[in-house]
């Protein structure tokens, strides 16, 4: 008798998913504390803003990988700025009326698949979502967990540029920088809690080579803001 062979799919976020979601992150973020697990008052701001930026893998329906992301203004989350910032809700609308870029907030994947390349066919699938909606980029921030072994040699922006040359391996950082990710900054203070990083987190950025700046970015965008109208953060979307 033949066993039926895994099935593998990919979803956008629904709310039915955050128990098996949650799960993962837990499991993902054991060494950072509860907080960095994203609450479903959360899940469903960004559902609502972007949905195409929720992504979760299923393997015969359990929920085993995930990405979370939300839009920004690229000029301002390519400085120096911290977790709180990421996840402040009440930066969600007004980042989303303004934002021309779609910051990858996490990806996760149960640590019992993580031999799969499921991480890797997230993050294609959210550049592939980012390019079709006309983003200038999609960007976010990288753990550095080697990165305190050899802080007093160098800084971290040598540090990260040493990584990407294959001189250094730090396990995620060279995963996105294997999957074309590019050197932005670096944010010194972005988690204090990740003592594994020192604190620190590495900001990077895949352009979109089709961007045309003459188009709209993500042209249902108010479609999408239309639940929050009324805030007075609202304003005209450029």
């Amino acid at each position: 008798m033949n066993t039926p062979a895994p099935e593998l799919s990919f979803e956008l976020y629904q709310p039915h998913h955050y128990p098996g979601l949650k799960t993962i992150m837990q499991a993902s973020f054991a060494d950072i504390g509860e907080d960095a697990c994203a609450d479903e008052e959360e899940l469903a701001m960004l559902s609502a803003l972007y949905p195409r930026g929720q992504i979760v893998c299923l393997l015969n329906g359990e929920v085993i990988g995930a990405n979370l992301a939300r839009i920004v203004p690229f000029d301002r989350y390519a400085q120096a700025h911290t977790q709180e910032n990421c996840i402040n809700k009440d930066l969600f609308v007004p980042d989303t009326v303004k934002g021309d870029a779609v910051y990858g907030l996490d990806v996760f994947v149960d640590p019992r698949y993580q031999n799969l390349r499921i991480g890797k066919q997230i993050v294609e699938l959210l550049i592939k979502n980012t390019f079709e909606d006309n983003f200038r980029c999609m960007m976010g921030i990288c753990r550095v967990v080697n990165f305190p072994a050899v802080m007093h040699e160098m800084d971290c922006e040598t540090y990260a540029h040493k990584v990407k040359a294959r001189e250094l391996n730090d396990a995620v950082l060279s995963f996105h920088f294997r999957n074309g990710m590019e050197f932005v900054n670096v944010s010194p203070n972005f988690c204090e809690d990740d003592i594994a990083s020192a604190g620190y987190g590495v900001i990077l950025q895949i352009p979109n080579p089709n961007f045309d700046p003459k188009l709209p970015i993500y042209p249902v965008r108010a479609h999408a803001l239309r639940e929050f109208e009324g805030k007075e953060e609202l304003v005209s979307v450029a």
